[in-house]
């Protein structure tokens, strides 16, 4: 038999979450850094961090753009609730309506986006002098802003082939489904194009003129030249060919009506043609060619607009009503080209708090395709007819280039259109937006992406690799394709590499956000679910996006704005059911993001009042209306910081006030009913708000645990020989915390005042805790204190028997039913603080003593006096007797308390230790003794059983005596005779001599 050596087990270092900051983990080292100085040696633990998520930040525009864009969400979220809850069932109403929110939502997702890409260049584009690290922040910046770009692009592109709604019956008159309308994607597919993938037309005068700081310099000098079409590198021509492609024709005017030929049309429109002439009958040509160039121009129905200033399809309802409607030629007018626009429907049929009027149908659908295309092709052919006219046809041979540069764009060639499109066209976005302007308006959604592909092929961006796919060279594109074919699942993955998946708050949240409107539009399955997993790619995006949140944040060291930003994006999606799970009843999916919300809030540790509410408004409703014990302890752990923290600061009042809010959040927690009524209704199970606080409830074990200790703590100062500082700093801690409870309901009514809420979801939480065995207790011994200090023996007996009498105390949820059923018979005070309570008794029967030997000896004197007040009637000596047997019984109680002896050896040593102390500070207790005859007495109180024995049988004699007074006071009687008052003396005498313990010592008849 061999001996061999056990292998030691591993080391692992521990790793816990910094609570300032969730995503953080402190690793700590195996060894300490020492610090030697010349007076001390300083021994220190350093600590690695390590994230669990990586974060790139977030710099203030993409915050703002992050708060707005879940502001948005949130409404969204409320707006469909409401909804579900107004409609029956999914009648075609409804699914409109939906998908008219979704587009809307979609639509502030990027007018959010565009303005912090605009805010963010700007600020980029600022002069600043930086050095070489800024300039090194400055290309990560610009590097992040391209991503950014890119995304709002996709954002763009999926809402035009994958958001938009249904349309109406009214629109499937040029066949096909409602769904591929012909040209019912035209007019925002050019502007998607201008203005993501075309270049400025204005580019080419900076690059021409290098020396010019602004392009409209040149631009402004090109046009105020006598002949601009003969400027230089061909800029007029260059530039009226871009404007044309892009379907600008506006500006297409605006630069013919600045040549020369033009001018000398405006020029001579005034003057006389006395004698005519040929030279008067060709400016009169050319006048009226202009005019019918003019009037092509300007009336183009042309889908997506004869400008690009609403390329951005965000501002088309806001400037619906800011152009005039002209007609410049017969049947066409100037606002035609709205028929090619999807409308939306305006926001008068929501009301503030989002809701929907059903009684407000949704507004009538604008865009008609088959009058666009109509319209469309008679202006097609009125230009083919203008330019075969003399006057037109006259003037394009005077001025070739007029022909060439617009007008042959406008017509193309019907036998050769490609080849046409691509001599003209600089890129395949160009080529693909002028045939969608002039030749093929009317195009099927789903064949966009087959002349896409063609185009993209011609202009080298494709290589054909079969019949049936292509092989990607540029890699955008690729991704371009996909979305117009409707593949919602490439525009996730897209968005994912192209930032959201690297940490980055603001494109993680977009991607997660995208995703779900995509779901909701049943263009995306979420659930994944093979034979060994399930997988749901909507939760995973939200999860994701809430640690990219928090990882952002927390290397800014704002870790707190990244909780709230977190807790609100998985908050909608944490209710079951929701908008975006109620078709899929996937129970795992909002599990999921209800824990990590918990786990969230469970690693938080708030840093002010204010932090704090807002988390717990945000998620009480999910405490409230579907009794979530998971975010209910979350909750509690935010609580418990700032009760911390009022401790630790000596504010006694804010830690009660929020021990309060833990508790009444407990007590809103909806618990079932009893087994049987759950039976009568399987479908929705019965629930209701208890009010009560579960003895479980980590706040309501703090706060009976503080007021139990804060009254210990005064009961012990007042008994024990501590200094009245002492005295008085635990009365001041016991008077905060009753105040602090009975200004609580005023407090949380102000608080609702201040923002706006209905309360529907507060109950009075000092009402329930008044009722508490530990408040009703502290209650009586800041009583007994201020009755000391005010030397009023009787207001000190009532509470101290108050404290030790025994009563039925019913629990909270007898209370609230208004049974008694299961009550216990209690006291106030626990056992443990018997032995203060009778020492204070003890004190005052003594008292009492004196004053009564007093008064005999001034009856001995011959004065009258009649002492007939006590602190304790029958009843209360009863009581001490009682608490004084129990304390006799118990294991613990001190020995020497059970003889005489002792006490009166004790007392001794104190008296002699006294004495000496009083030779010593005789000049300062001099100086205290005003004082403290107004303060509490802070002499230690004791006593032993023989002597509160004697003390008690005296009481009991003195209360035997005041109720018969007190019941001959009742009987009114007015005259009293001398021999009565003789016997009532001589009763006195007798009850104060005869000593009868068996009787007086009797336990009270309970």
């Amino acid at each position: 038999m061999t001996n061999s050596t056990v292998p030691a087990p591993p080391r692992y270092k521990a790793i816990a979450f910094d609570p300032k900051s969730p995503a953080t983990l402190l690793l700590p080292n195996n060894s300490t850094t020492t610090t030697t100085t010349t007076t001390t040696t300083e021994s220190t633990t350093t600590f690695e961090t390590f994230l669990s998520h990586d974060g790139v930040g977030s710099n203030p525009n993409e915050t703002s753009a992050l708060l707005l864009i879940l502001d948005a969400y949130e409404s969204h979220f409320k707006t469909s609730l409401s909804m579900e809850n107004s409609y029956e069932s999914d009648d075609e109403e409804e699914e409109q309506y939906k998908a008219e929110q979704r587009l809307k939502l979609s639509k502030k997702y990027r007018s959010y986006l565009q303005s912090c890409m605009e805010q963010w260049e700007q600020r980029l584009s600022s002069p600043s002098s930086m050095e070489e690290e800024e300039e090194k922040d400055e290309e990560g910046e610009e590097y992040h802003l391209e991503l950014l770009k890119l995304m709002y692009a996709i954002t763009h592109l999926s809402e035009i082939y994958l958001l938009q709604r249904p349309s109406s019956t009214s629109t499937s008159l040029l066949g096909g489904s409602d769904m591929d309308t012909p040209g019912s994607v035209t007019s925002d597919t050019v502007r998607y194009l201008r203005l993501h993938h075309m270049t400025s037309p204005y580019d080419d005068f900076q690059e021409e003129e290098e020396n010019t700081s602004s392009k409209e310099d040149v631009i402004e000098q090109m046009l105020s030249s006598s002949q601009p079409e003969y400027y230089p590198n061909d800029l007029y021509w260059k530039l009226l060919r871009k404007l044309t492609l892009r379907g600008c024709l506006e500006d297409v005017w605006a630069i013919v009506s600045r040549h020369s030929a033009c001018r000398r049309c405006v020029a001579t429109m005034d003057k006389e043609e006395e004698g005519g002439g040929e030279y008067y009958d060709t400016i009169k040509q050319d006048r009226d060619a202009f005019a019918i160039l003019h009037a092509l121009l300007i009336s183009a129905p042309l889908p997506g607009g004869r400008n690009d200033a609403l390329d951005d399809c965000l501002g088309t309802i806001k400037q619906e009503g800011e152009e005039a409607e002209e007609m410049l030629m017969e049947g066409i007018t100037t606002t035609s080209y709205k028929l090619w626009d999807q409308d939306v429907t305006n926001d008068d049929d929501v009301d503030d708090d989002g809701n929907k009027n059903t009684k407000v149908l949704p507004t009538t659908n604008r865009f008609n395709p088959h009058l666009a295309s109509s319209l469309h092709k008679h202006w097609m052919d009125s230009v083919r007819n203008a330019v075969s006219s003399p006057p037109l046809s006259q003037l394009c041979k005077r001025i070739p280039r007029l022909y060439r540069d617009v007008l042959s764009i406008i017509l193309g060639e019907s036998t050769s259109l490609s080849a046409s499109v691509v001599e003209n066209a600089e890129s395949w976005s160009e080529a693909l937006a002028s045939e969608l302007l002039y030749q093929r308006p009317h195009l099927r959604p789903s064949d966009v992406h087959v002349r896409s592909a063609r185009h993209m092929e011609q202009f080298g961006v494709l290589k054909r690799k079969s019949d049936d796919e292509s092989s990607n060279s540029g890699g955008f594109e690729e991704i371009v394709l996909s979305v117009m074919k409707g593949n919602a699942g490439r525009v996730v993955e897209a968005l994912h590499d192209l930032g959201g998946g690297s940490g980055a708050a603001l494109p993680a949240t977009m991607t997660a956000l995208l995703c779900n409107l995509l779901t909701e539009a049943n263009q995306i399955q979420p659930s994944i679910s093979s034979t060994t997993e399930s997988f749901n790619i909507q939760t995973e995006l939200l999860l994701l996006a809430s640690h990219s949140i928090l990882s952002s944040f927390s290397t800014q060291n704002h870790s707190e704005v990244g909780v709230r930003l977190a807790t609100r994006l998985l908050l909608p999606f944490a209710f079951p059911p929701t908008p975006s799970f109620s078709s899929k009843k996937d129970d795992s999916s909002f599990l999921r993001i209800t824990h990590q919300l918990a786990t969230i809030l469970d690693t938080h540790m708030p840093n002010n009042d204010a932090d704090t509410k807002h988390l717990l408004k945000l998620v009480t409703p999910l405490i409230v209306k579907h009794g979530s014990k998971v975010m209910l302890d979350a909750c509690e752990n935010l609580i418990r910081c700032r009760f911390q923290y009022y401790m630790k600061d000596n504010r006694p009042g804010g830690a009660i006030y929020w021990l309060l809010r833990g508790m009444e959040l407990n007590a809103l927690l909806p618990r079932a009913k009893n087994d049987g009524e759950k039976q009568k209704n399987n479908k929705e199970q019965q629930r209701y708000y208890s009010g009560v606080v579960s003895s479980n409830s980590p706040s309501k074990r703090h706060f009976t645990l503080f007021c139990t200790s804060t009254a210990s703590n005064l009961l012990k100062a007042l008994v024990a020989n501590t200094s009245v500082n002492e005295v008085v700093c635990y009365l001041n801690i016991a008077q905060e915390i009753i105040q602090s409870i009975q200004d609580d309901d005023e407090k949380i009514d102000n608080e609702m005042n201040d923002t706006a809420t209905t309360g529907k979801e507060h109950i009075r939480i000092s009402t329930i805790v008044s009722h508490y065995r530990e408040v009703q207790l502290l209650h009586c011994i800041v009583n007994i204190a201020l009755g000391m200090m005010k030397q009023k023996d009787k207001e000190v007996g009532v509470h101290v028997i108050r404290c030790l009498e025994e009563r039925v105390l019913a629990t909270e949820e007898e209370r609230f039913h208004g049974t008694m059923n299961n009550s216990a018979v209690l006291t106030l005070a626990h056992p443990i603080m018997y032995d203060d309570l009778l020492c204070l008794a003890y004190a005052i029967l003594e008292g009492e003593e004196e004053l009564e030997s007093g008064a005999i000896a001034e009856e001995d004197d011959g004065s009258s006096t009649n002492i007939t007040a006590t602190a304790f009637n029958v009843h209360g000596i009863h009581i001490l007797m009682a608490r004084l047997s129990q304390l006799i019984e118990w294991e613990h109680f001190e020995i020497k308390r059970l003889s005489s002896s002792a006490e009166q050896e004790e007392d001794e040593n104190d008296e002699d230790e006294g004495n000496s102390m009083m030779h010593d500070d005789d000049e300062n207790n001099k100086m205290n003794n005003s004082q403290n005859e107004k303060d509490v007495d802070t002499t230690k109180l004791t006593y032993t059983v023989p002597q509160m024995r004697l003390s008690l049988c005296k009481g009991l004699a003195r209360a035997f005596v005041s109720e018969n007074s007190l019941k001959q006071q009742k009987n009114d009687y007015s005259m009293m005779s001398e021999d009565v008052q003789e016997l009532n003396a001589s009763f006195i005498a007798l009850g104060r001599e005869e000593k009868n313990l068996e009787l007086m010592l009797a336990p009270p008849t309970m």
